[in-house]
């Protein structure tokens, strides 16, 4: 994630040079497994990501 952010950065940085420091709305979204974001603690209490992921989607997405 820390990674994915720093390319965005070098990204703007490019971006306001070619745009000769002009600042222009950019929209960047930083995404993340159900793994790092599912907080419902039975699905939280598996170690294996595949386990919480699986968990977290039947607890959230009703078509599963």
């Amino acid at each position: 994630m820390e990674k994915t952010l720093e390319e965005v950065r070098k990204l703007l940085d490019v971006r306001r040079a070619i745009l000769n420091n002009e600042d222009r709305p950019f929209l960047a979204v930083g995404l993340s497994a159900r793994r790092n974001l599912c907080i419902h603690p039975e699905a939280a209490r598996f170690k294996e990501k595949d386990k919480v992921d699986a968990e977290c989607r039947r607890r959230t997405a009703d078509w599963v």
